[in-house]
């Protein structure tokens, strides 16, 4: 049970990822502050696919502001 609403927590935060980031920076930001948490899930079979997703678009925010 509680890996279903870990897993669904996940893909709002992959959603409003995907969708609008340029709306959510303070959730960007909270993102990479914590980025350890998520590459904890990363070992999570459950979580992997989702996790990755946001890892990757993690580091495209962060090469993307240090470009500056």
């Amino acid at each position: 049970m509680v890996e279903e609403v870990m897993r669904m927590m996940l893909e709002i935060i992959n959603s409003c990822l995907s969708q609008s980031l340029h709306h959510n920076p303070n959730l960007v930001y909270t993102l990479l502050y914590n980025r350890t948490l998520f590459t904890q899930l990363l070992a999570h079979a459950t979580f992997q696919d989702i996790v990755a997703n946001i890892e990757l678009v993690s580091i495209n925010v962060t090469v993307y502001i240090l470009s500056f």
